[in-house]
């Protein structure tokens, strides 16, 4: 007997045909009637509509299914985590679970195994897990995807099992674009703000532009919370002409297009041969530095981010003597103001006498110098 089959006789009363009140119908279903989900958001894009197998081998590598083969091999599958499926036909397609079923079809489908690494390891954990296509395992039936956002949500967006951040956005994305669904309905359903659920739209968005505009965009993909940073900075925001999550319009561009070679320049900067950036607390920094058009020249030309701060800092000063005098100036008078305050404790100190001479002296040249013949300060 199994180790799928053992476990089933664990934890009390069966599943068959049980209602859940809160989700859908719990039933017992074979493994050979589950299916992967093909537009389950962690999958790219160009695997939609590929077959089980396939689908298996990217989930297995990407997901580390290989854990879960190793605890089904070694405790049985626990019965108190089922999948949450909908059916489709005469089979039921998974959009909660994928990885425990990938671990599942790994160990009792050879033809799924043979795409599998390491083989081997695949090899020795179906022969002590005894998993056949036909064993049952728990599954909560829903009507269909949509009343499974909830659940999903929680675990993988607001919970502890989440999804890393490029799939959380295209789990969002697929709700607004291809189910219809208004930000304030999403954020209702899978527990998060309207402003984070229209943020992350923007931000899929964005890569998805940069992509279509034949941009490299593999690396946004690898780290893709770092689009997400970059575009709570303002500076970096307007370079590209992206607008803040409560103003984005699903369907619309997300960058215009007279704003594609900021785009490119920005993922240069971000994700380049030679980044701007070391690490994500500098993007902040990178947006006020290109706010100004100083430091926008200065990284343009090649420079590095503390060059062109140095630089923005420098074009700040004042330019030009008056400016510069004006500013001394103002720092005499206020250093004036305070020796002024403490005039009745410095008599008979020679030296405060002789720098209160010099001072007085410089004060004649300049009243002198800044007074007009009419005798009005010019």
């Amino acid at each position: 007997m199994s180790k799928v089959a053992v476990d089933m006789n664990l934890g009390g009363t069966p599943l068959t045909e049980q209602t859940s009140s809160t989700l859908g119908a719990a039933r017992q279903v074979p493994i050979r009637q589950l299916t992967l989900d093909p537009l389950n958001p962690r999958v790219p894009e160009e695997l939609h509509g590929a077959g089980q197998a396939e689908l298996a081998s990217w989930l297995a590598e990407h997901s580390r299914a290989i854990d879960v083969a190793q605890s089904i091999a070694m405790h049985g599958f626990f019965m108190s985590e089922p999948v949450i499926a909908f059916r489709e036909g005469t089979s039921y397609v998974v959009v909660e679970g994928n990885r425990r079923l990938t671990a599942l079809l790994g160990l009792a489908v050879p033809e799924v195994r043979r795409l599998l690494r390491p083989i081997e390891v695949w090899e020795d954990l179906a022969r002590r897990a005894l998993v056949t296509v036909g064993d049952e395992i728990p599954v909560i039936v829903v009507p269909d995807r949509q009343s499974a956002i909830p659940m999903i949500g929680f675990r993988h967006i607001t919970g502890i099992l989440k999804w890393d951040s490029f799939a959380q956005a295209r789990y969002v994305a697929g709700l607004v674009d291809d189910e219809g669904m208004t930000f304030k309905a999403v954020a209702a359903q899978i527990g998060q703000s309207t402003t984070k659920v229209s943020s992350l739209y923007r931000d899929q968005a964005i890569v998805r532009r940069a992509a279509e505009a034949g941009l490299d965009v593999s690396g946004a993909l690898r780290d893709f919370s770092l689009i997400s940073v970059a575009m709570s900075s303002v500076g970096l925001r307007e370079h590209i002409g992206a607008q803040v999550g409560s103003k984005v319009v699903p369907g619309n561009p997300p960058v215009p297009p007279h704003k594609i070679v900021e785009l490119a320049e920005l993922f240069d900067w971000i994700f380049g041969e030679s980044p701007v950036i070391s690490d994500s607390r500098q993007l902040s920094r990178l947006g006020n530095v290109i706010a100004n058009p100083v430091g926008l020249r200065a990284i343009r030309s090649g420079e590095d981010l503390d060059e062109a701060v140095r630089l923005v800092e420098a074009s700040s000063e004042p330019s030009g003597t008056v400016e510069i005098v004006r500013k001394r100036l103002a720092v005499a008078v206020s250093n004036l103001a305070f020796a002024a305050d403490q005039a009745g404790s410095l008599s008979g100190d020679a030296e405060i006498v002789e720098l209160v001479r010099r001072a007085v002296d410089h004060v004649v040249v300049l009243s002198e110098a800044t007074t007009t013949r009419e005798g009005t300060a010019s």
